[in-house]
């Protein structure tokens, strides 16, 4: 969707599904194996990246590695609600959890905005 929409997709996933992220759109890619994805994803953008969509992380992981990655004003989707969207409001950051259930209010939440440039 990310891709579709103009995003600049930075994938995380194991080598050998680098190819599969890239007919989805991905351009950069982190092997979340053999490297620490926060680190590289700081080093490649020092200035912070605009969105985040995590489907793995728990709320810890999320709140003191990930979300920091972000820019003010930045975006983050967790599917599974490791996001804490009051927290990261004071940093900034605009939050929703969701799931596949999710609203049609949620789907707007998450999309409301011009498309980001770099996300992952």
């Amino acid at each position: 969707m990310a891709a579709a929409r103009g995003a600049r997709v930075i994938a995380v996933a194991s080598a050998e599904d680098h190819d599969y992220a890239r007919q989805l759109g991905a351009i950069e890619f982190v092997d979340y194996r053999t490297t620490d994805v926060a680190d590289a994803v700081r080093a490649a953008h020092p200035e912070g990246i605009d969105a985040v969509v995590d489907l793995v992380d728990d709320r810890e992981v999320v709140a003191q590695k990930i979300a920091p990655l972000l820019r003010k004003g930045g975006r983050l989707a967790s599917t599974i609600f490791a996001a804490d969207p009051d927290a990261l409001a004071e940093a900034g950051v605009r939050a929703v959890n969701f799931n596949y259930r999710a609203t049609d209010d949620d789907m707007a939440e998450l999309a409301d905005s011009s498309p980001p440039a770099h996300c992952a």
